[in-house]
């Protein structure tokens, strides 16, 4: 073949086969400004460039997410609406970040079959929902913020989902809610740590019928009509958290075989109600800074505004920090290692209400002291995330080099050609 023929032909086969790469690159993943309401179908990196109002014509949402692999950025703006939902996702690895969602029937829900998505620094406000899932496991939230909705988060049917860093405060029913859908699928295995739940006029955290298997770590409730109501459920653990200044501190209805140790109680009314059930309310003496700062971790601190609940009281005769006999709340439901503060030799006849050190058991930010960990001490701060985008942005800028790659490639190509072949460059 004539080699000036063959030439071109070759650069010819070369722009298409570029062209072809980038389509499939642009078709793999997009990126784009979200200016209005709309429906995300392709994976990629979507950010807000200004506020949003409303919802989508002829539908029933604002943003719907129907496509895995995608990031929605907020940077910062706000989806505000009067009914609907304000963010619908039904899809797998999404993570959605800086936004305040306000004034939708729900702010952001996950539907049946929403796994392993991430809600980072949502701020849901005055939504009669601010944040449901319904049949979604293995999601995250963290730095929530939920106020003044009528319910903060609601995990219905619901696995292995965990809610961190997070403020609960200022709800009119429930704070976190958790209970199972009319499938009879039940929320089991989730979390809640290091989050505030507070200022809730009904429950800080409402477990209704068949929940299952809940951890609350390292978690403050406070300000509740109840601090967390337990209904027909089993087999939850309540640790290291501080539950003060409810009405009831937790309420236990027909509820079984739940664990409570390391806690600071300290409620308006009552500390425990109890409607039948036996529970666990202490572990083992083990060495270990508790939750009033005592060597030894066993069960709760039990105090009352007045100072006269069993924990100020009892007698500790050999300073360890544990009250010599058991607290007994009934026959079924014994703290066998009530805390005690232990006060040093001094002239007060009346002892100050301690101060209570909230921990942390998460092995990354703690020191092990004999067979547990030294938790850390925990704040309310809300410290948001300020860019998701920093770390998600890269599947973008991925693609991006790819297609600079290409190019470069090209241009690398066609100018070994022109030496090769002097005489193309003869006019």
């Amino acid at each position: 073949m004539n080699k000036y023929i063959l030439v071109p032909s070759i650069l010819a086969l070369m722009v298409v086969l570029a062209t072809a790469s980038m389509n499939t690159v642009n078709t793999a993943s997009s990126q784009g400004t979200v200016v209005k309401c709309m429906d995300i179908t392709t994976p990629g990196y979507y950010y807000l460039s200004s506020n949003i109002t409303g919802v989508e014509e002829g539908k029933e949402r604002c943003i719907g997410i129907f496509a895995n692999n995608v990031v929605l950025d907020g940077k910062g703006f706000s989806l505000n609406g009067e009914g609907g939902f304000g963010l619908l996702i039904k899809a797998v690895n999404v993570t959605v970040g800086n936004i305040t969602i306000s004034g939708y029937d729900i702010g952001v829900r996950l539907n049946g079959g929403s796994s392993d998505n991430t809600l980072v620094s949502v701020n849901v406000l005055n939504n009669m929902i601010g944040i449901q899932l319904v049949e979604s496991n293995h999601n995250t939230l963290a730095y929530i913020t939920a106020s003044n909705n009528e319910y903060g988060v609601q995990l219905n049917s619901s696995k292995n989902n965990t809610i961190t860093n997070s403020l609960i405060i200022n709800n009119e029913a429930d704070g976190i809610q958790l209970g199972l859908t009319s499938y009879n699928v039940y929320s089991s295995y989730n979390t809640i740590v290091n989050t505030t739940v507070s200022n809730n006029k009904n429950a800080g955290i409402n477990l209704l019928d068949s929940t299952y298997y809940l951890n609350v770590v390292n978690t403050t409730l406070s300000n509740n009509n109840y601090g967390l109501y337990i209904k027909n459920s089993g087999y939850n653990t309540v640790v290291d958290s501080i539950i003060v200044s409810n009405n009831y501190g937790v309420v236990l209805d027909a509820a079984t075989k739940n664990t409570f140790y390391n806690n600071f109680f300290n409620n308006t009314y009552s500390n425990v109600i109890i409607y039948g059930g036996s529970n666990t309310w202490s572990m083992a003496k083990t060495p270990g800074r508790n939750i009033i700062g005592g060597g030894y971790i066993g069960g709760n601190y039990w105090t009352n505004p007045k100072g006269g609940d069993f924990s100020d009281t009892c007698r500790d005769n050999n300073n360890d920090g544990l009250c010599d006999e058991p607290y007994v709340i009934d026959e079924n439901n014994v703290d066998y290692y009530p805390l005690k503060i232990i006060h040093e030799v001094s002239t007060q006849t009346t002892s100050p209400t301690p101060k209570p050190t909230v921990t942390q058991t998460t092995t990354s930010s703690a020191t092990t002291e004999g067979t547990r960990t030294t938790p850390t001490t925990h704040t309310t701060t809300q410290t948001p995330i300020t860019s998701p985008s920093t770390t998600l942005e890269t599947t973008t800028q991925g693609q991006d080099s790819t297609i600079r790659l290409v190019i470069g490639v090209i241009f690398v190509i066609g100018g070994l050609i022109l030496l090769l072949f002097p005489r193309l460059r003869r006019k």
